[in-house]
């Protein structure tokens, strides 16, 4: 016992350097293998909470699997008849200092209708006076793109009052501009 007290570290060294030190793999790919093996257990653990987070989030409600679009998205537009019978239109704004209108109209009506284009034909003078006069009548400012559709919609029912039995549905321009001098 008394001996015991005595050993040194070089003694205990040379114990313990005697056995078999590092297994069957080197320490190294132990290392990898641990780092590798934590790496993994983190994937698994943010992808479990994800998942449960999502589908608490979620729960009750009703998935959207499709846009929903009324039916005027849904169906091609109808086809139409077109006259441009009515030809270019230059008039000026009631603006202050008047700006210049350029206009080529095209009137869209039932398809098979062809009392309508005798009817356009018949009334070309007329309704040009009549556009002339609709575009004379507006400013610059009503007449900017963004207000295009009211333009339009405008100038269909004005047309369709100088014409018996509403046949014009539909006014495409071929060329709408507001030129400033």
């Amino acid at each position: 016992m008394s001996d015991d007290m005595f050993d040194t570290e070089e003694e205990i060294s040379t114990e313990d350097s005697g056995g078999r030190q590092g297994g069957f793999l080197p320490s190294i790919v132990v290392q990898i293998l641990k780092w590798v093996a934590i790496a993994v257990g983190v994937i698994v653990f943010i992808v479990t909470v994800v998942v449960i987070t999502v589908n608490l989030l979620f729960e009750g409600r009703q998935q959207q699997t499709g846009l929903m679009s009324s039916e005027a998205y849904r169906s091609a537009p109808p086809r139409r008849a077109w006259s441009s019978d009515i030809g270019e239109i230059r008039t000026r704004t009631a603006d202050a200092t008047p700006s210049t209108v350029i206009v080529e109209i095209n009137l869209g009506f039932e398809e098979g209708a062809t009392q309508i284009q005798s009817e356009i034909l018949a009334r070309r003078p007329q309704l040009r006076d009549l556009v002339r006069n609709f575009f004379g009548s507006k400013t610059a400012r009503e007449l900017r793109p963004d207000n295009e559709q009211v333009v339009k919609d405008d100038l269909r029912r004005l047309i369709n009052d100088a014409m018996p039995g509403d046949p014009i549905r539909e006014i495409a321009f071929d060329r709408f501009e507001v030129v400033d001098f």
